[in-house]
């Protein structure tokens, strides 16, 4: 074979293993947002019993930063409150507010901008909430980040469960 072809041929399979490869991921992330979508449908009124909601409230189009913010805050969760999820006192939700049937939460927890909010629900009703607004000045600051979601939700659960 001559060299042009083997080049061209290795460029050729490149492009379609890459192609594959970006269809295959935005596949599975479509898969995982489907997920959570499904558990928000109607967040206000899913399940009953008590527990704590650490909701992310985003818009469909979404920058870097609202991404950035989702990712921290699910990542902080997870790592630091296993139990509690397991054991369904907390829950983790992310609901998109340019859905028509969502768009009420914007005046319920008299939000500005997409964010993150700490809902203690009591046999199914909302009993408080409070927003973490400070999100959005910490974006950059990781750990600060992580410090602030993890003390804001502990000490929520703290009152909610005390």
């Amino acid at each position: 074979m001559k060299p042009k072809t083997v080049i061209t041929t290795i460029l050729v399979v490149f492009v379609v293993a890459s192609a594959v490869y970006l269809v295959f991921t935005e596949t599975t992330r479509e898969g995982r947002r489907s997920e959570s979508a499904s558990q928000s449908t109607d967040p206000m009124v899913a399940g009953t019993g008590d527990k704590v909601i650490v909701y992310y409230f985003h818009a469909t189009k979404r920058c870097w930063t609202c991404k950035t913010i989702e990712a921290f805050t699910e990542e902080t969760i997870r790592a630091r409150f296993p139990e509690q999820l397991a054991s369904g006192a907390l829950e983790w939700l992310t609901v998109n507010v340019d859905e028509p049937e969502n768009r009420h939460f914007m005046e319920d927890f008299e939000m500005t901008t997409r964010t993150v909010v700490l809902v203690d629900k009591k046999n199914g009703v909302e009993q408080k909430w409070v927003r973490l607004d400070r999100v959005w000045e910490l974006v950059l600051d990781k750990p600060a980040f992580v410090d602030y979601i993890w003390e804001s939700t502990n000490d929520f659960l703290a009152e909610a469960n005390g």
